[in-house]
């Protein structure tokens, strides 16, 4: 059975979003952070990381969706793309940012109800 993706309204369209294993991979190099890294950021997270948080989150969730990671006149997004969105609708950064951490403390409620196999 297949998750059904997050979505995003931005960049002038409704677009799927995913916090997964790649997607955090990606982030973590592009910013060149280690997951405790990650965990530690709260409120100072620069602004460069969070563009590319958001950038990687839709990169990866129109990869789930197994839809162009394009615009519409066919080129491909970039970060600059996503912080122009983001100057046009500053929520949506914040609203990414709740997806984020609904999707770790979702991630963290599944590990613990499964419980450590030995």
């Amino acid at each position: 059975m297949t998750k059904e993706l997050n979505k995003l309204a931005i960049g002038g369209e409704m677009r799927p979003v995913h916090f997964g294993f790649a997607t955090l991979s990606e982030w973590c190099d592009m910013g060149k952070m280690t997951l405790n890294d990650i965990g530690k950021m709260g409120n100072d997270m620069p602004l460069s990381t969070a563009i590319s948080m958001v950038f990687c989150a839709l990169k990866h969730g129109a990869r789930k969706a197994k839809v162009d990671f394009k615009k519409k006149d066919g080129n491909g997004i970039t970060t600059d793309d996503v912080a122009d969105w983001l100057d046009d609708d500053q929520d949506a950064l914040l609203k990414t940012m709740d997806l984020f951490t609904k999707s770790m403390s979702k991630a963290n409620d599944e590990k613990k109800a499964k419980g450590v196999k030995k």
